[in-house]
């Protein structure tokens, strides 16, 4: 997924947010919406009214947010189920220039499907810089890339606890926090993730790439955890009173600052099934035996 930017690099495009507006349109299936901010932003708040909607984004566009719907989120929270899909080099992104605001925010009860999107440059001083999905909120996320955003917790996506986010044959890319972890996900509900990678997220606690906090489920199927850092606990993985699972996954490479470079399991349950937990440093998982066939 990290051909994405070199896609835009090389075509050197330079649409930006609402340069070219253009007013939302009827389409078979849902709402087409031009290369304009504020035309998804209204198409989101009429869904959000009907309770439903799809909403089609433009191809090759940079949705760049100047002005954001809310103080803290770029498009308005998702109440309703909303469909966005996106095309080839869709970017949902907070101008440099902004202040600091999310993404997304998915409300209680609300659903928000996501697809061929980038979602870049989100920041917030509270969980979730790309997304936060707040209890019994649904995020589902296929062929989604996220990256570069930052968070106190959570730096790409937090599920609030009776939230559920399912992450299927995307990228988590270079995520941060600023506070206890999660550089990719802090997940106090239900995670699943899908033939995805989570590569290059960091915290300067606990999870550099995943945190699972008490009462939470995570479970990683097909995916990698590759090349994060935490600045104490769990370089990869940190599971802090949780059930995290591996099925069919790896996560190598991964560093912390104390201990467990792989996986931190200092409470609750990490299982791995046909999974590698690999060249991670200063170790693989920690406590050691607390996570059976990984090395220590």
């Amino acid at each position: 997924m990290r051909r994405l930017r070199l896609v835009v690099a090389a075509a050197g495009l330079t649409v930006v947010g609402a340069v070219a507006v253009a007013t939302p349109s009827s389409a078979a299936g849902g709402v087409k919406v031009g290369c304009s901010v504020t035309d998804l932003q209204t198409a989101i708040t009429n869904a959000n009214t009907a309770g439903s909607g799809t909403i089609e984004l433009a191809s090759n566009c940079f949705y760049t947010v100047i002005t954001p719907s809310t103080s803290t989120e770029a498009f308005p929270p998702i109440t309703g189920n909303i469909t966005i899909v996106g095309g080839r080099t869709t970017i949902l992104k907070r101008s440099l220039s902004a202040a600091a605001f999310r993404i997304f925010t998915v409300n209680p009860a609300g659903i928000l499907h996501l697809s061929r999107v980038t979602l870049e440059n989100g920041s917030s001083s509270g969980e979730g810089g790309a997304v936060r999905v707040e209890a019994t909120g649904t995020l589902v996320a296929k062929h989604v890339v996220m990256q570069d955003n930052l968070a106190r917790d959570g730096g790409a996506v937090e599920v609030d606890a009776s939230g559920v986010a399912t992450i299927v044959s995307s990228e988590l890319d270079a995520n941060e926090t600023t506070s206890d972890g999660g550089g990719g996900v802090l997940n106090s509900g239900t995670l699943s993730l899908r033939r995805t990678v989570v590569e290059f997220n960091s915290a300067p606690d606990d999870g550099g790439g995943i945190n699972t906090q008490f009462g939470a489920v995570t479970k990683l199927v097909r995916s990698i955890v590759r090349h994060n850092f935490a600045g104490h606990f769990g370089g990869g993985i940190q599971n802090l009173g949780g059930t995290t699972q591996l099925k069919d996954s790896s996560v190598k490479q991964n560093t912390a600052g104390i201990s467990g470079g792989g996986v931190e399991a200092a409470a609750g349950s990490v299982t791995l099934r046909r999974s590698k937990v690999v060249r991670n440093e200063p170790d693989n998982c920690d406590p050691p035996g607390s996570v059976r066939h990984c090395r220590h």
